[in-house]
């Protein structure tokens, strides 16, 4: 092929592009979303603002850093966070995917304010994330719900493509699906973020809302038609998203501060107790491990049937407080409930061996375990 071709062929191509761009470009008016449009530092941004007065928590957020994977300073406060949800055309991540919807939101002089970055076109993206870096300036930690693995790397990647490098980088990262999991994870039937709203903070969403399956359709829509379609309901389902995570931390923040109060009156379920025994026992916190666990096995219905993980931490962490006879009575509990395992076999055979001398008790548990070593010296014990 000659230069003439291949010039022409290029032509041809940059006219396509030019075209789709164009079609990717629907002009509308903003108001119709509820949005208004503004003049960004970097080119126009449509953007929609919400207040409310949800309460704002203790000024002590610093004790969530027990239950985050980054940790943050300890003189945080609740205006120094920043929440942020974002609304995209896939679940994929990486280049190929357009975060459309930005959601934030802070605490200031009593209330609660929501801002949402809609794009009108992806050619607006980099005014958009401008306006994001500029506001986010004023906090010091961003806190999302599954943020961490989807929409921090993804705002990043779109970033380096707007020529911004490590978008938000300097912000501590708080993801409250890891805080959810931790505190709850053993008594919800999944840490979603809408059960755990309906669940801990009693937010049922009900009609009006929208799958998150469909939210990517409702941007094609628009992109292609300039038609607004569900393009209301899924702005309406981010600012539930902001909600929603500022409530969840409150209910965290809350569990946050027993993690050092085992024998206070809260009722909780001894899921939860046990929760932060194993958040005590994670921060090598051993004076408080051991009384969560007891609470846990205290509020233990009768008829509950405790899954073997349980056991296994219950037994684990009541050994180090050397209440053999404890850890006696707790032995018997996996073996009504599972039937006998080789990890309580195992613990028996010490049990009765070393610390509760009862050989004839320490040579049933070895054979049922079937370690002939174990079981050789403690005959070789019971004949001398």
């Amino acid at each position: 092929m000659d230069l003439r071709k291949r010039l022409a062929r290029l032509d041809r191509s940059g006219a396509a592009k030019s075209s789709v761009s164009a079609a990717a470009s629907p002009v509308g008016d903003p108001g119709r979303l509820g949005l208004e449009g503004r003049a960004g530092s970097a080119g126009p941004v449509w953007v929609r603002e919400h207040r409310t007065r949800r309460p704002r928590p203790p000024r002590d957020v610093a004790v969530l850093n027990r239950l985050t994977t980054r940790r943050a300073p300890d003189d945080l406060t609740p205006e120094d966070l920043l929440f942020l949800d974002t609304e995209t055309t896939g679940l994929a991540g990486g280049t190929g995917t357009l975060p459309f919807l930005v959601g934030l939101a802070w605490w200031r002089d009593g209330h609660f304010h929501i801002r949402q970055y809609f794009l009108p076109s992806p050619g607006a993206e980099r005014s958009m994330l401008t306006e994001l870096v500029d506001l986010a300036r004023g906090f010091r930690a961003v806190v999302t719900y599954n943020g961490q693995t989807f929409d921090l790397p993804l705002l990043r990647t779109r970033g380096i493509l707007a020529r911004k490098r490590n978008l938000l980088g300097e912000l501590v990262s708080w993801d409250l699906l890891p805080v959810a999991r931790r505190l709850w994870g053993r008594r919800l039937a999944d840490c979603r973020q809408q059960t755990v709203e309906s669940q801990l903070a009693g937010i049922v969403r009900g009609a009006g809302d929208i799958e998150g399956q469909l939210i990517p359709q409702a941007y094609f829509a628009f992109v292609k038609t300039g038609r607004w379609g569900t393009l209301r309901t899924v702005i309406e389902h981010n600012r539930r998203d902001m909600t929603g995570m500022a409530a969840i931390l409150g209910e965290a923040l809350g569990q946050a501060l027993l993690l050092k109060k085992p024998h206070t009156r809260t009722a909780l379920p001894w899921q939860d107790a046990w929760s932060l025994a194993r958040l005590c026992e994670n921060c090598g916190d051993r004076e408080n491990e051991a009384p969560w666990m007891l609470r846990a096995l205290a509020d233990l219905p009768a008829d509950a049937l405790p899954p073997r993980r349980f056991l296994v931490d219950a037994v684990r962490m009541i050994k180090r407080t050397r209440d053999w006879r404890r850890v006696a009575d707790l032995l018997t509990l996996p073996e009504a409930v599972h039937g006998r395992r080789p990890w309580s076999n195992h613990e028996g055979a010490i049990l009765y061996e070393h610390r509760l001398p009862n050989l004839s008790r320490a040579l049933d548990y070895a054979i049922a375990l079937g370690d002939a070593h174990r079981r050789e010296r403690i005959e070789a014990k019971i004949i001398d």
